[in-house]
C-alpha cells in the first residue's frame, strides 16, 4: 500500500496514491467504528486523504517492555474483542500486529488502527489488484494472494503475536 501519514496537532492525515485504497479504508473504519477502533474524522477525495483521530496518550503494543507482561495479559482480551467486533461488522482488519494496536493505560482502552489492509469478509483475493500485509503476521493464503479474505487471517496474526510474547517470557526464565 502506498500511503503516507502526517501528524497535525490533534489528528493524523493519511495520504493515498489511489482512490480505491482510500475509499476501502474509509469504509472499513466507518463500518467498524466503536471505542476500540480509530475514528475517521473526514475524507477529502480530491486530496486523497483521510483525517483520523490522534491519540497522544496511547502507545502501540510494540512499545511494551518485557517487564510489562501483566499489561499484555490485561490487554489481550480487549484486543480479541476489538478484532471480533470488526468481524461482526463484516470486515477483516488484515494487518493485525503490535504497531497497529494502541493502548491507553490510564483509560484501559485498546484501539485498532491502520485499516489499510482491510477487506470485507469473503473477498476473493484473486480479484484484488494488490494487497498489504506484514509477512511475519500473515497466513500463507495472505502471502500467496489466494483464497478468500477470512476472519482466520486476523486470528492467525494474533496467534503469531502471542508466540512473540511467549518467546520473550521463555527467554527470561
Amino acid at each position: 500500500m502506498d500511503s503516507t501519514i502526517y501528524l497535525k496537532q490533534d489528528y493524523l492525515i493519511k495520504h493515498y496514491c489511489c482512490q480505491e485504497e482510500m475509499w476501502r479504508e474509509w469504509q472499513a473504519v466507518n463500518a467498524c467504528y466503536s471505542a476500540c477502533i480509530q475514528k475517521a474524522i473526514s475524507i477529502d477525495e480530491h486530496k486523497l486523504v483521510i483525517y483520523l483521530e490522534y491519540y497522544p496518550d496511547s502507545r502501540s503494543l510494540n512499545e511494551l517492555k518485557e517487564h510489562e507482561i501483566d499489561l499484555w495479559v490485561f490487554v489481550l482480551p480487549k484486543v480479541i474483542d476489538a478484532i471480533a467486533h470488526c468481524h461482526q461488522q463484516g470486515w477483516v482488519h488484515g494487518d493485525i500486529k503490535p504497531s497497529n494496536i494502541l493502548f491507553n493505560e490510564t483509560l484501559g482502552i485498546v484501539r485498532l488502527i491502520d485499516f489499510g489492509a482491510s477487506n470485507p469478509i469473503g473477498t476473493n483475493r484473486n480479484a484484488l489488484n494488490k494487497w498489504q500485509l506484514t509477512p511475519m503476521f500473515s497466513s500463507e493464503n495472505q502471502k500467496l494472494g489466494v483464497g478468500y479474505v477470512e476472519e482466520e487471517d486476523d486470528w492467525y496474526a494474533l496467534a503469531k503475536m502471542m508466540q512473540q510474547v511467549e518467546g520473550k517470557l521463555l527467554g527470561k526464565i
